[in-house]
């Protein structure tokens, strides 16, 4: 995020030194947002961004396409909105990588429990939900009246908690593996 910001911020640095009229205030305001991002960030730092982006920079900057402008501030100017995020009016490039990432891991951490669940079902019939939330979660539910046919005792219910356990840690050494083969 922070990285995205920053390339931002010296993309529409480039754009408006190549302008210099009518940019000072623009200026101004991207050197306290740079300076706020890299040593006093603040909760809502990149709301107040996209605010002034959306209020100000990027109409400003519409505004310059559509009158007699050189030709170099105009290219720089649509290579900067070819760049940003239309959602967010944010660049999106580190970003992105990293909810792509974030997604791979958890769908290889989601195939890797719903594998394992199957051995757990032959310890004993249980219910088995498997949800996403920022991650992967599963909840097991398990006794007497899910199999009333069957004997359920304490011991299974530790075998259970085994399995969970070693499950746990499959997990963590495929996201470990994951880790060893992407990139930084």
């Amino acid at each position: 995020m922070l990285e995205d910001l920053n390339q931002q911020i010296d993309c529409l640095h480039d754009i408006f030194s190549l302008i210099n009229s009518d940019s000072e205030k623009y200026m101004l305001a991207l050197e306290i947002f740079e300076n706020e991002l890299n040593n006093e960030i603040k909760a809502d730092s990149e709301q107040r961004f996209q605010r002034l982006l959306r209020d100000e920079i990027h109409p400003f900057l519409q505004g310059k396409l559509e009158v007699k402008s050189s030709s170099e501030v105009k290219a720089k100017i649509k290579d900067y909105f070819a760049l940003v995020f239309n959602q967010t009016d944010l660049f999106y490039s580190n970003r992105k990588s990293l909810d792509d990432s974030i997604t791979l891991v958890n769908r290889k951490l989601a195939d890797v429990l719903d594998e394992a669940q199957i051995k757990a079902q032959q310890i004993f019939p249980h219910y088995y939900e498997r949800f996403k939330s920022d991650g992967v979660e599963h909840n097991l539910y398990t006794g007497q009246n899910i199999a009333p046919d069957l004997h359920y005792h304490s011991k299974i219910v530790h075998k259970l908690r085994y399995w969970q356990l070693k499950t746990v840690c499959n997990m963590e050494i495929e996201f470990r593996n994951f880790k060893k083969r992407s990139p930084d």
